[in-house]
């Protein structure tokens, strides 16, 4: 918000505004979510005024695309999703995740729909998969291009960041980020192996469309170690505020909203 119009109750207005219409859509017993990134005081500060509670936080983490293409494991095709693959692609993500807060249930239908929005002219959605030999599903994981929706400038950066972008490669030399936003990472048990190469092969695949990988996911996630964050790997967190007639199971991971 522009510093000329904080402290004048613009926050609290939106909120009230946004809930008032998710009641008129669907009902006085909706349940009414929202994303915060750590430091914003703002709209923690607002959420408060709402929120029946706050989720555990997840992490959000920007890893660069590859330069190089990488090994992929003997065995394993990664390719993109095929029609015939929805109802498979469905029911892995729905088993991976029905024990997760905010967790959203997948059907062929929807999936088929999600693939097919075109905003910008071409898709912008994509589903990515990992098979045996036998063409079974190991893993899988949605991206989104948001290049194609908005690109992001980082105008100024101070001395340590930059330093530190010199080797982690985070900003690219022009500055203008194009995350590929990771959604729905799943794997069957026994196969982080697959759900490893699936990710680095999307890093490369994807290399000339964007100019990062960003993912959120709760910290407890199994797809956590596939993701080799370090512990210098810059990240955030996001807390999920919920206004709820039940509040999220604290031993339930948090599935990010989209």
């Amino acid at each position: 918000m522009h510093p000329s119009h904080r402290r004048q109750g613009v926050a609290r207005a939106l909120a009230r505004w946004r809930i008032e219409r998710a009641e008129q859509l669907a009902g006085p017993n909706v349940v009414v979510v929202a994303d915060i990134q750590r430091g914003n005081v703002g709209s923690m500060a607002a959420a408060r005024r709402w929120a029946t509670a706050f989720s555990m936080p997840a992490i959000s983490v920007p890893v660069p695309m590859l330069s190089h293409p990488p090994r992929a494991p003997k065995g394993v095709e990664l390719r993109a999703v095929s029609g015939e693959d929805l109802p498979e692609v469905a029911a892995g993500v729905t088993e991976a995740t029905q024990e997760y807060n905010f967790a959203r249930i997948w059907s062929p239908k929807t999936l088929e729909q999600w693939l097919q929005w075109v905003p910008a002219g071409e898709p912008v959605n994509h589903y990515r998969v990992a098979t045996s030999p036998s063409g079974a599903i190991l893993a899988g994981l949605a991206v989104r291009e948001e290049g194609l929706l908005r690109t992001m400038e980082v105008v100024r950066m101070p001395a340590a960041i930059r330093l530190a972008n010199s080797v982690l490669r985070v900003v690219p030399k022009d500055r203008m980020l194009r995350n590929l936003s990771v959604e729905h990472f799943w794997f069957l048990p026994g196969q982080r192996e697959a759900a490893t190469a699936l990710w680095q092969d999307t890093r490369w695949s994807f290399r000339e469309r964007a100019s990062n990988m960003l993912i959120t996911l709760d910290p407890r996630s199994p797809v956590l170690p596939v993701l080799d964050v370090k512990a210098w790997t810059p990240k955030t967190s996001i807390t999920t505020a919920v206004r709820a007639d039940l509040p999220p199971r604290e031993d339930r991971l948090v599935a990010p909203l989209e």
